[in-house]
């Protein structure tokens, strides 16, 4: 969207027309709820912060002057809103490596060892650095920070996507566990 057709949308905003946030939705509610699924990590979650930054544009459109780039204003807006939605909803302990991730990790060994899941199979869905992360921490038993300065990574962002994986992991499990 062009800087002069979102600017109308917004004094559109200022004067109570409902129909502009439709057509502010229309136009980036995918690529809010894309911004937002990366960082909250589910649809559900990443609705709830497109209703946030609505409710925001459609409260705080008159501080919004002047946008000379609405596509990196709407990024902005949806990268914080899901940040302080994180923050504020999600559970700390899917934030942090705990006692219930390792044991998440001994789960996994421990059906690979009893050979109740296709360990390789669950892996191969993983891209090549998630894989390597996961093999390295499970099976060479490094510690996050040895890999995240081996893979030259900060380390929290390598044990975000370590417990990230680890969820997926035990998710796939269980469901393959169902059928």
């Amino acid at each position: 969207m062009k800087a002069n057709e979102f600017d109308l949308l917004l004094r559109r905003l200022d004067e109570g027309d409902e129909s502009a946030l439709v057509d502010i939705y229309n136009a980036y509610g995918k690529k809010i709820i894309g911004v937002a699924v990366s960082i909250v990590g589910d649809i559900q979650h990443a609705q709830a912060v497109l209703d946030d930054v609505l409710v925001l544009l459609w409260n705080k459109s008159k501080k919004f002057n002047n946008i000379v780039c609405p596509d990196a204003l709407i990024y902005d807006l949806a990268r914080k809103s899901a940040c302080t939605y994180y923050r504020k909803y999600i559970k700390k302990s899917k934030r942090d490596v705990s006692l219930d991730d390792e044991s998440i990790a001994d789960s996994l060994i421990q059906s690979y060892d009893e050979g109740n899941v296709d360990y390789m199979l669950l892996i191969s869905k993983l891209n090549d650095t998630d894989r390597e992360i996961i093999n390295r921490r499970i099976f060479f038993k490094s510690t996050l920070a040895e890999i995240a300065e081996s893979m030259n990574m900060p380390e929290g962002t390598l044990k975000w996507r370590y417990i990230q994986m680890l969820h997926k992991l035990t998710n796939k499990i269980t469901s393959r566990k169902g059928e």
